[in-house]
């Protein structure tokens, strides 16, 4: 079942590059999210919340 919904866009693909280039977004996000999800444990682990 993935594996069909995986091959629509796949098949749907012309070979040229879209209009839009997230490149850096990517960039971006995935180091803030590893800040994000490291920055939780920190305050979990340390017992940093007033409840």
């Amino acid at each position: 079942m993935y594996a069909i919904a995986a091959a629509i866009p796949v098949l749907l693909y012309n070979g040229k590059r879209g209009a839009l280039s997230l490149k850096y977004f990517f960039y971006i996000s995935y180091p803030a999210h590893m800040l994000l999800l490291y920055a939780i444990h920190y305050v979990l682990a340390n017992h940093l919340l007033p409840f």
